[in-house]
């Protein structure tokens, strides 16, 4: 069994982080330093660390913006409003 996140977690938003074609894994938690779970098409993954908000509520994802892959919407648990992270 895989486990994703430390404590507090609130949620996980599937999502294609690194445009590479398989669904990665973003933890909303209460922490400001939760990684990022980067499938590698095989089925495992593994913790990446990049510029995402952190100590957020919700996420969701789509195509926001309208050009061809995944956005990531993520509601932030402390502060007003929500993050909009393009993936280019």
């Amino acid at each position: 069994m895989d486990t994703f996140g430390g404590s507090w977690v609130n949620g996980i938003t599937a999502v294609d982080i690194d445009a590479d074609g398989d669904v990665d894994l973003a933890v909303e938690s209460n922490s400001s330093t939760e990684p990022v779970w980067l499938n590698d098409g095989q089925g495992g993954f593994s913790a990446a660390y990049v510029a995402l908000p952190g100590m957020c509520h919700d996420g969701a994802s789509g195509d926001i913006d309208g050009d061809g892959d995944d956005d990531l919407v993520l509601a932030a648990l402390y502060l007003d409003g929500a993050y909009l992270v393009r993936i280019e």
